[in-house]
C-alpha cells in the first residue's frame, strides 16, 4: 500500500477502481461490479471511465446486478441511454445483439427504463429489411434466421409483432422455411396471427411441395387453406415443370411405383392427374400405404372418388366411417381439394353420405369453406346440407359472401332457389342486404309494364318474398300509378277473367291509400254498364269484402248495379254482398228503382238484410201487401 500513498493520486484511482471498473463491463461481470458500486467514489469512477466503456456492455452488465443494487446505478443507465440515442442505429441497423436486446427487454420489465429513440430507429432498420427479405427470399440461412430472431424480440421489447407493421405481406417462401414450426421458439412474433393472401399462399404450398420432408398437413400449412382455396387451384394447373418433386411423385403414382412414404402420398392431392378418375384403379398398386396406413389410405381414395365422382368400390373403406381420425384425415383431404362443390355434390348419393358427412360436417366446424360459388351454394348445395348434415349454422357461408349472392340474384334465379332454402333465407336476420335484394326483385312485378301479368300469374317463390315483406309490415307503393286494377277490369276477356288469380293478394300488399284509391276506382268499375256483368260479379268476388256500394250522384244511372240483383239467385257470394250494402233507391232514377224493388219484394228471402234496412223496400213492401188484400178481398167478394 505504501506505493499507493507514494504514487501519483491519478494512479492510484486507476488501479483502485478505475481499471477494475472498466474490465468487469468488457467481461460483463456483474459480480465485480457489484462490488464496485458500493465502493466510496464509485459515481466519480465512472463517469471518469464512461468515455472508455461501450455503454451496451455497460448495460448488460448493470441488467445482470441484483435489483437493490441495480437502483443505485439508475443514473449511470440514463446516462447510457443517452449515449446510445445519439450514436446507435443512425445511418442502419446495428448488428444483431441479442444479449442487448435481452437486456433492454429486461430492463423495460423492471421499469428500469423506457422505449427510446435508439431503439425505434433500430426497430425501424428492422422492419424495412423484413420488407426487402420479401424480394430476395433466397438470402442466406443465417442472415434470414438472426434477421428474425432480432424481429422476435424487437416484438417483445415494443409488445406488438414486427410483421404488422410491414409495408407488404411475408413472403409464402420465407413462412415455409422459417416460421414454420417456430410459433413456440419466436413468440413475440405471434406467427399464428400471421395472414397470407392467396399468393403468398400459393408460394408457401410452392415451398412445402418441394420439401419433401415438409407435410401439407401440417397444421400451420392447413391454417392458410380450405376447399377450392385459389391457391391451390393455381398449383393443380400450374406447368408441372415447375414442381419437380411433385411432378416426380405424380409420375412414380402412374407408373405404379410404390410410395412408402404418407407425406409424399398426401403431395399426390396437388397434382393435376389426381382429379381424372382413370386414377383410380391405380390406388390398387401402393401396396404399402394400404397396409401400413389404411386409415390414411382410406381417406385418400374416399377424397379421390369425390373428387372425380367416381365411387366404384367405396363400400371397401365402410370400418373407417366412424374413425374419428378418418374423418380428420379426409377433413384435411377436403381442405386441399380444388373443387368445394363436388364435396357437397357427394350428398347426392345415398351410398356415399356416410363416407362424407362427418368431414363435411368438420369443414364447417373449422370454417374451411374457402371459395365457393355463392349462387350454386344456395341452388344446390344448401338444399343437400340441410337433408343430412345438422348442428351447425349452414347459411354461415352465404352471410359471409352476401355482396356476391346478391350480384348473381334475378328473377330467373330466384326461380331456381329450393322453397325451403328461400324460407331459411328470409328467416336469417344476418342476410339483411340479401333480403332487400329479394325484395326489390319481386316488387319488380309490380311495376306497371308487369302488373298486368302478375294479376295472372306469380310463381311460388316470389309468393313467399312477397308474403315476407307483408309479414313484417312494410307495405308497398305502386309507381307511377295505382289505376291497373281498374284497367285490367275494364279490359279483360272472358276467357282472362279466371286468370286473375293474384289481383286480391297484390291488393294487399300495398300501403293503406293506395289500397283505398284502388277501391274507389273498382267501385266506379261496377257502375259502367260497358263493362260485362260477368266482370263485375268476378270484381265483387275478389273485392266483396272490402268494397263497399257507394251512392253516386243523384240522377246517375244505377243500371250497372241493378242488373246485378237478377243474378244474385244462383250466386251466394253476389246476393250476400248486395243484400250488405245501403242504398238510397229514392235517389235512382224512377225506372231504376222500380225494377229492382220488384225483384227484391218478389224474393224477399233473398235480401233479407235490404228488406230490414230501406225504407223504400219497407214502404213498398207494404204497399204491395194493401195492395194484395184489396185483390183478395175483390176475389172473395166476386166468389
Amino acid at each position: 500500500m505504501s506505493v499507493h500513498y507514494q504514487a501519483p493520486a491519478a494512479l492510484a484511482r486507476s488501479e483502485l477502481i478505475d481499471t477494475p471498473l472498466i474490465d468487469a463491463v468488457k467481461s460483463k461481470d456483474s459480480i465485480a461490479l457489484e462490488r464496485l458500486i458500493t465502493m466510496w467514489g464509485f459515481t466519480h469512477a465512472w463517469h471518469r471511465c464512461a468515455s472508455g466503456m461501450d455503454m451496451s456492455s455497460w448495460l448488460e452488465t448493470a441488467a445482470a446486478l441484483p435489483s437493490t443494487i441495480l437502483n443505485l446505478v439508475q443514473p449511470q443507465i440514463t446516462f447510457a441511454l443517452q449515449q446510445l440515442n445519439t450514436s446507435y442505429a443512425i445511418q442502419a441497423r446495428e448488428v444483431f445483439n441479442p444479449s442487448l436486446n435481452t437486456t433492454l427487454l429486461n430492463l423495460i420489465r423492471l421499469n428500469s427504463i423506457s422505449i427510446e429513440p435508439f431503439m425505434k430507429r433500430q426497430r425501424t432498420f428492422i422492419i424495412s429489411e423484413l420488407d426487402d427479405l420479401q424480394s430476395a427470399p433466397k438470402d442466406s440461412d443465417t442472415n434470414v434466421t438472426s434477421l428474425l430472431r432480432e424481429a422476435d424480440q424487437y416484438s417483445q421489447l415494443f409488445g406488438a409483432s414486427l410483421f404488422d407493421s410491414m409495408d407488404v405481406e411475408i413472403h409464402g417462401d420465407v413462412y415455409a422455411r422459417y416460421l414454420l414450426n417456430n410459433e413456440e421458439k419466436w413468440k413475440g412474433l405471434n406467427i399464428p396471427a400471421i395472414h397470407l393472401g392467396d399468393i403468398e399462399t400459393e408460394n408457401m404450398l410452392l415451398t412445402v411441395l418441394e420439401e419433401p420432408s415438409v407435410d401439407v398437413f401440417n397444421p400451420g400449412v392447413l391454417r392458410f387453406i380450405g376447399t377450392g382455396s385459389l391457391s391451390t387451384e393455381n398449383i393443380i394447373k400450374k406447368d408441372q415443370d415447375i414442381l419437380l418433386y411433385i411432378s416426380k411423385l405424380s409420375s412414380n403414382f402412374t407408373s405404379r411405383v410404390v410410395i412408402d412414404n404418407f407425406i409424399d402420398f398426401r403431395k399426390l392431392i396437388f397434382t393435376e392427374q389426381w382429379n381424372s378418375s382413370s386414377q383410380l384403379s391405380l390406388f390398387a398398386y401402393q401396396t404399402t400405404m394400404q397396409q401400413n396406413y389404411p386409415i390414411e389410405f382410406a381417406a385418400h381414395v374416399v377424397a379421390h372418388m369425390v373428387a372425380t365422382g367416381n365411387f366404384t368400390g367405396i363400400e371397401g373403406y365402410s370400418d373407417y366411417i366412424e374413425d374419428d381420425k378418418y374423418i380428420g384425415l379426409l377433413t384435411n383431404y377436403f381442405k386441399c381439394s380444388e373443387s368445394w362443390h363436388k364435396i357437397a355434390n357427394s350428398l347426392s348419393n345415398n351410398k356415399v353420405i356416410p363416407f362424407v358427412k362427418g368431414a363435411i360436417q368438420r369443414l364447417f366446424e373449422e370454417g374451411k369453406l374457402e371459395r365457393l360459388a355463392t349462387i350454386q351454394y344456395v341452388k344446390k348445395d344448401y338444399p343437400l346440407l340441410s337433408a343430412h348434415i345438422t348442428g351447425i349454422d349452414l347459411m354461415e357461408p352465404v352471410i359471409t359472401r352476401q355482396e356476391f349472392l346478391n350480384n348473381r340474384l334475378n328473377l330467373n334465379e330466384i326461380e331456381l332457389i329450393d322453397e325451403e332454402t328461400l324460407l331459411d333465407l328470409l328467416r336469417t336476420e344476418a342476410l339483411p342486404d340479401t333480403h332487400e335484394k329479394l325484395y326489390s326483385l319481386s316488387e319488380s312485378l309490380l311495376a306497371a309494364d308487369m302488373l298486368l301479368g302478375s294479376f295472372k300469374s306469380i310463381s311460388s317463390n316470389n309468393q313467399i318474398i312477397l308474403r315476407h315483406i307483408q309479414s313484417t309490415g312494410r307495405k308497398i307503393h305502386l309507381n307511377p300509378d295505382d289505376n291497373g286494377f281498374a284497367a285490367w277490369y275494364r279490359s279483360v276477356s272472358g276467357e282472362e277473367l279466371a286468370q286473375g288469380k293474384y289481383i286480391r293478394f297484390i291488393w294487399e300488399l300495398l300501403d293503406d291509400e293506395q289500397q283505398q284509391e284502388i277501391l274507389v276506382q273498382l267501385h266506379d268499375v261496377l257502375l259502367e254498364i260497358q263493362v260485362s256483368q260477368s266482370t263485375r260479379i268476378k270484381l265483387i268476388h275478389d273485392f266483396g269484402d272490402v268494397i263497399n256500394f257507394t251512392e253516386p250522384e243523384k240522377g246517375t244511372s244505377r243500371r250497372g248495379i241493378g242488373a246485378l240483383f237478377t243474378l244474385a239467385e244462383k250466386d251466394v257470394l253476389l246476393r250476400e254482398w248486395l243484400d250488405r250494402q245501403n242504398y238510397s233507391l229514392s235517389h235512382w232514377p224512377s225506372a231504376e228503382n222500380s225494377s229492382v224493388a220488384k225483384y227484391i219484394i218478389a224474393h224477399q228471402n233473398l235480401f233479407s238484410g235490404i228488406c230490414k234496412s230501406s225504407k223504400f223496400i219497407a214502404k213498398r213492401i207494404k204497399e204491395a201487401e194493401v195492395e194484395q188484400l184489396l185483390e183478395n178481398i175483390e176475389q172473395v167478394l166476386e166468389d
